[in-house]
């Protein structure tokens, strides 16, 4: 018995003993899943970016806020048209005292009116006024869309300048390691004696400029990857923990047929000239505003008004003591205001509103003769950078073969050093020029979208860019 109970006591204590060691398991793996998921990389494509854009700008947010002051201002100058319905009650006590008069019997005091008015022509001001307030609000969308192409914009050129560096970065490491290679074999060959000092010499300072400028671009990555983090205005405790996916030709979700024919923007699409035209027909409406005061002004409104007092307090009933001091009005009138004589400020204020007028006229006609050289520029500068990347893909397909020949014959004694080392950067000069007009590219097509105000909408119909 004694030693039945021994072993069922080990058993009960080998069962306790494993539940308690599971739970300490299962409470550091928790612990490390917690850590491990606090260290997670956030890798950041260019349209998350985009995205990230318009959710944490703060420019953005502010002009949409601008949005909604105006669009409430615009429900304000509405309301102008329509009826008042102004309600008013004063209820209280007094009494007066005099050495002549008995203190009053009724110390309650009541009032209470209801006046119901609708101004039917102020001369156009309030149909004026409202003219204005949708003008702002269509000016204030514009503006937010302009600010949202800009950043945009900033944020595409930036990733793409950043996607040029990793790529750069990747030739470099390519040549570093050939270099390095080379440097080996070399030194070999130069302590056995069948090598010049001069070859010795030329391939170690080759390798250490290779790794200058290694670390010259592994520093502008870092600049780059800072000013893409600020523009989409992300916490800075995120820094450590965020990548971003560069566009490369593998992944390149832009490609198009580089015969393609790209129109003339129309004028009309800009944002610039958009909103010059509004800001135009805001001017004249305020103009016409000012005009109006040298008119005779008039007015024609209407009212009806219903009041009682002295309801409170009294001996009679309640319905009684409210309709004996009631009363109800009506009226419909006709107001005629002319100033006679102001000493010509009005005639000033209108003056200055026409100068005002002509001067943004002027300064319109200038920007759109801007902005059509600005489009001629545009197209010949994307028809360039097409032309660079054939000519570039196509040189280094050339070089590519020409170091491949030059390798081979290098291994087989036929030319020097100096010769492979010239072809070698040959290779490493063509394929960084093929990189910059590859992104280059790139810019000049986000470029075009851009100034016909549909960059943000281009990106957001390539989801699929890595």
């Amino acid at each position: 018995m004694l030693l039945k109970k021994k072993i069922k006591n080990f058993l009960l204590f080998l069962i306790i003993t494993s539940i308690i060691t599971s739970i300490i398991t299962l409470f550091n793996c928790n612990i490390l899943l917690a850590a491990n998921s606090s260290n997670t990389y956030k890798h950041i494509t260019l349209f998350e970016g985009v995205n990230f854009l318009t959710t944490n700008a703060p420019t953005l947010i502010n002009l949409e806020l601008e949005i909604r002051n105006n669009d409430l201002s615009k429900k304000n100058a509405f309301a102008a048209f329509l009826p008042s319905l102004d309600f008013q009650a004063t209820h209280g006590l007094h009494d007066s005292y005099s050495n002549y008069n008995n203190p009053q019997k009724n110390m309650w005091t009541s009032n209470l009116s209801l006046d119901l008015s609708e101004t039917f022509y102020d001369n156009g001001v309030s149909r004026a006024n409202y003219k204005i307030s949708q003008l702002k609000k269509q000016k204030s969308e514009l503006n937010y869309k302009k600010e949202l192409e800009r950043l945009t914009s900033d944020f595409c050129n930036e990733f793409l300048n950043y996607s040029y560096l990793k790529k750069l970065l990747s030739v470099q490491e390519e040549q570093l390691s050939l270099l390095k290679r080379q440097n080996e074999i070399i030194s070999k060959t130069y302590y056995q004696g069948l090598k010049t000092k001069k070859d010795y010499l030329r391939s170690k300072t080759d390798l250490n400029r290779m790794g200058v400028d290694l670390l010259a671009t592994i520093n502008s990555i870092e600049r780059s990857k800072m000013e893409l983090f600020k523009l989409i205005n992300l916490p800075y405790e995120e820094y450590p923990k965020t990548n971003f996916i560069p566009i490369d030709e593998n992944n390149d979700t832009l490609k198009f047929n580089l015969n393609t024919t790209f129109e003339t923007p129309k004028i009309e699409s800009y944002i610039e000239y958009k909103n010059s035209l509004l800001q135009q027909d805001i001017t004249e409406l305020e103009t016409s505003m000012i005009d109006r005061k040298n008119w005779p002004e008039l007015s024609i409104s209407s009212g009806v008004s219903y009041s009682t007092n002295t309801y409170m307090g009294s001996t009679k009933s309640w319905h009684t003591s409210f309709t004996d001091n009631d009363s109800t009005s009506w009226n419909i009138l006709f107001k005629i205001n002319y100033n006679i004589l102001d000493w010509g400020v009005r005639s000033r204020n209108k003056e200055m509103a026409l100068n005002r007028q002509i001067s943004e006229k002027k300064q319109f006609e200038s920007d759109v003769l801007v902005l059509k050289t600005n489009m001629s520029k545009l197209l010949i500068d994307l028809q360039e950078r097409i032309s660079n990347f054939k000519n570039s893909e196509e040189l280094l397909l050339l070089e590519k073969d020409s170091y491949q020949l030059i390798y081979a014959e290098y291994r087989n004694g036929k030319v020097q050093y100096l010769d492979l080392i010239t072809a070698l950067k040959s290779l490493i000069d063509a394929k960084t020029r093929f990189y910059s007009a590859f992104y280059d590219l790139k810019k000049g097509i986000f470029s075009y979208y851009f100034n016909q105000g549909t960059l943000h909408d281009f990106i957001k119909l390539k989801k699929t860019f890595k």
